[in-house]
């Protein structure tokens, strides 16, 4: 449980940038916040994702302290 609390507060700050961004760009923000949005200038993640083996997907990002 402990180690998912990292992992969370990523995504706060995340969703906070991009709110910022989107309403100093004019768009709504309660729209951006419930629907999110897509960035400017994004591109095709190159990052594994869902099509990585169990073991690999699972061993990413985790380390023993």
């Amino acid at each position: 449980m402990l180690i998912m609390i990292p992992y969370s507060l990523d995504v706060l700050v995340a969703m906070g940038q991009l709110l910022v961004l989107n309403t100093r760009r004019g768009r709504p923000f309660w729209r951006s916040f419930f629907r999110g949005d897509a960035l400017p200038g994004g591109g095709k993640d190159t990052h594994p994702g869902f099509d990585v083996p169990l073991a690999g997907s699972a061993a990413r990002g985790a380390t023993i302290p």
